[in-house]
């Protein structure tokens, strides 16, 4: 049997993109974020992040613009144009084994 895994995309609106990373990845493992087993900043530098993305789709970058990462068993992929999008890894799919019935 497979864990439900989901994709999460999240439009960075008021919230800080730092903040919308955690909630799109805490949304994908459905939990809250502060039980996240990971720290953005194991994965990312969250100040690098925020300063590569300030404004998002801004003059001189193009909206297609990307950064990849790997954050909690997930592949976080934050656009230029605003948009943050959380795909679960094949770690994050947990197999669970069945067991034969006895004969």
């Amino acid at each position: 049997m497979t864990s439900e895994a989901r994709e999460i995309t999240r439009e960075v609106g008021t919230d800080t993109l730092v903040g919308t990373i955690v909630d799109a990845v805490a949304a994908a493992k459905r939990t809250d974020p502060t039980e996240l087993d990971t720290r953005l900043n194991d994965a990312v530098d969250p100040d690098a992040i925020e300063s590569l993305f300030d404004t998002p789709g801004s003059e001189g970058r193009g909206t297609d613009a990307f950064v990849q990462f790997g954050f909690a068993e997930h592949e976080v992929r934050v656009h230029a144009a605003g948009e943050v999008t959380v795909t679960p890894t094949a770690a994050s799919t947990v197999e669970t084994p069945s067991t034969p019935a006895d004969d």
